[in-house]
């Protein structure tokens, strides 16, 4: 061997040894600057990208929803959610007539008085006493029946018993953020409600038109009128928001916050779940003899795992795909992360997935 090839190879071994010194530090510095931080513990099982990504943007506080098209792959509206307070639906036979804002925390909850007498002053001592009844009202809980009680039918027409109820809309005790209403009536056309602040100021009698081009009618308690929130019910499929679910975590069962993806309610959309498998190793064949399901909550928050009950805990994303089935044609869906670095520090709700069209 000459000299010159003794040369090249030990400089080649020298820049190697630098090379991987420092691919080593910056590894230090990235887990140092996220070491009490939520992220993915998996990296490494994540599967090769053969397919566009998509990247969710609910925000640093969840303060975004997003709404999805899978036929475009693409995001078609982002809105905030602190922007709605309630929503009416637009179809009298919808299994829930009336939503809570899921979209904020687990503190925007509501209770049924069962009184009907809108100028008496409430508190919120009468809040309390009924705490052990449901407090939430979501579209895609099956288990949550809060306005139901407020709703019968007579000869096919949607009528209202017209009791009060008291939304909660924070987390502290101050009364600005309490509401009470009252639904007068609910047609096709339009919702009348009283609405007022728990101690009968800034009443307001109010009648909300329904928007039959999406699934629900949105309304803002601070504008006291409807507000533009959901896309037209046939351009999207899946909604990616923050939401309240009963989560059973470390031998825990408790409402709680949850970030996730729920399907459109007026659309016929099935999903099932393949486990333990990369999304570029599934074919069509493979997905049409599935079980699907209906669930409107089946992609939901499950696709990642929280590490810990304390704060410094992490998320790890499933070795998951989802395959979808919308009008006879068939997708799969697969989450790759659920963070984001921005200015040196990783945040959660930021979720990644791949979507193939098969």
């Amino acid at each position: 061997m000459n000299n010159s090839l003794i040369k090249l190879i030990f400089v080649t071994l020298l820049n190697k040894q630098k090379y991987y010194f420092v691919k080593f530090s910056f590894i230090v510095l990235i887990l140092n600057l996220s070491g009490c931080i939520k992220t993915n513990d998996n990296l490494a099982s994540l599967p090769v990208i053969p397919f566009p990504q998509v990247q969710v943007n609910l925000g640093k506080n969840y303060e975004f929803k997003e709404y999805y098209s899978i036929k475009n792959r693409q995001i078609i509206k982002t809105v905030t959610n602190k922007d709605w307070d309630i929503a009416f639906s637009n179809n009298l036979s919808s299994k829930k007539q009336v939503l809570l804002n899921y979209g904020v925390n687990t503190f925007y909850q509501g209770i049924n008085t069962f009184s009907t007498n809108f100028n008496n002053t409430l508190s919120i001592l009468d809040y309390n006493r009924f705490l052990n009844l449901n407090k939430y009202s979501n579209y895609y809980d099956e288990n949550d029946s809060l306005f139901n009680d407020n709703f019968y039918y007579e000869s096919g027409i949607l009528k209202s018993n017209k009791f009060i109820y008291i939304i909660q809309r924070g987390e502290n005790s101050l009364n600005l953020n309490w509401k009470k209403i009252q639904i007068l009536s609910f047609d096709e056309n339009e919702v009348h409600i009283l609405i007022s602040n728990l101690d009968n100021s800034s009443r307001f009698d109010v009648k909300v038109p329904l928007n039959k081009t999406s699934n629900y009618t949105y309304f803002s308690f601070e504008k006291n009128s409807a507000v533009d929130i959901e896309p037209k019910k046939e351009d999207w499929d899946i909604e990616f928001t923050r939401y309240v679910q009963n989560v059973t975590q470390f031998d825990i069962t408790q409402y709680y916050a949850v970030a996730g993806a729920l399907l459109n309610p007026s659309k016929n959309i099935e999903v099932s779940r393949i486990e333990n498998k990369a999304i570029e190793n599934i074919k069509l064949q493979d997905v049409q003899n599935l079980n699907y399901s209906k669930s409107l909550y089946e992609i939901g928050y499950d696709w990642k795992n929280f590490s810990s009950a304390s704060n410094d805990g992490f998320y790890s994303i499933l070795p998951r795909v989802y395959a979808i089935k919308l009008n006879n044609e068939f997708y799969t869906l697969q989450f790759i992360e659920t963070t984001k670095v921005i200015g040196n520090k990783r945040y959660n709700g930021y979720p990644l997935f791949l979507q193939n069209n098969l």
